[in-house]
């Protein structure tokens, strides 16, 4: 009988040394050994971490020295499609300079083609090298925006800048990261929030399902989670309906309208870095 994998929770700090024990913890609970480790955070967008929209850099930042004293760690960048260099903008050049952690553009690695059986039809998919051939943790946020993205959004964003349906689950199966830690320090489930918590597990579905419904979605709800099951999973040392009930589940317009300020932090940021102009509609205040 096989047995079920394992998905295990931590409240947390945002940043400082109480953020550095909680990954510490869950990498020492539930990771797996593994050697030449590439790290892939959710950098898509030059967010703010503080809008929930992308992973935590002082979270990637916590891993990398945790990983870094048992084996060899790279942190593998993924190409933004809308900002040139975001990962650079969110930080991940002073991180690498601060941990001595080696970096790779995903965008500039050799690819390889890969073909997955997707509801009884074959899906190719075409991934970076590295991705296939390394074991790879998954560093991604939660956010619903209005649908899921976790682990395995992130994994298929990393490996092939999509996030349709059939991309998330050929690149989730071909990749298939060893271990997943999502950060739940800052959320965007309809709106920013500071979650101050993180969920760990070896199975990038079983996070994915485990995370819905503290997202506000029912993991059957989830498209691209149904040909890996859409069973609810626990998560060890923390309830999600507890955590659900603590987080926004605003609705965002899918057709437009008023833009949400998650949106507006983005552009301020990436202004601030470019030293281009912030849209009149996004010119607002903000807190970051």
């Amino acid at each position: 009988m096989t047995e079920s994998p394992r998905v295990v929770g931590r409240r947390t700090d945002v940043s400082g040394p109480g953020l550095a024990g909680a990954v510490t913890d869950l990498v020492a609970d539930c990771a797996p050994e593994m050697d030449d480790v590439l790290v892939v955070p959710d950098c898509h967008y030059a967010f703010h971490p503080s809008t929930g929209m992308v992973t935590n850099p002082d979270v990637v930042e916590a891993l990398v020295e945790a990983l870094a004293s048992t084996t060899d760690v790279t942190l593998a960048l993924p190409d933004s499609q809308w900002v040139e260099d975001a990962p650079s903008m969110l930080g991940y050049d002073a991180l690498a300079d601060r941990t001595g952690v080696e970096t790779l553009a995903l965008g500039e690695a050799d690819t390889v083609e890969r073909t997955v059986r997707i509801d009884d039809e074959r899906h190719t998919v075409t991934v970076p090298k590295p991705l296939d051939e390394q074991a790879v943790v998954a560093v991604p946020t939660l956010r619903a925006d209005p649908d899921l993205a976790a682990a395995m959004v992130t994994v298929a964003e990393a490996a092939t800048g999509s996030r349709e349906r059939s991309d998330v689950v050929a690149a989730s199966a071909v990749v298939d990261p060893e271990f997943v830690l999502l950060d739940g320090t800052y959320t965007f489930t309809g709106a920013p929030h500071k979650g101050r918590f993180l969920v760990a597990g070896t199975d990038a579905p079983a996070v994915d399902r485990a995370v819905a419904p503290v997202a506000g979605l029912k993991p059957k709800a989830v498209d691209y989670l149904r040909p890996f099951g859409v069973g609810r999973e626990a998560i060890e040392g923390l309830h999600a309906e507890d955590l659900a009930a603590e987080l926004p589940h605003e609705q965002t317009d899918p057709n437009g309208g008023e833009q949400p300020a998650v949106m507006g932090a983005g552009y301020r940021l990436y202004a601030k870095m470019t030293g281009d102009l912030v849209p009149p509609q996004f010119s607002g205040g903000s807190d970051d």
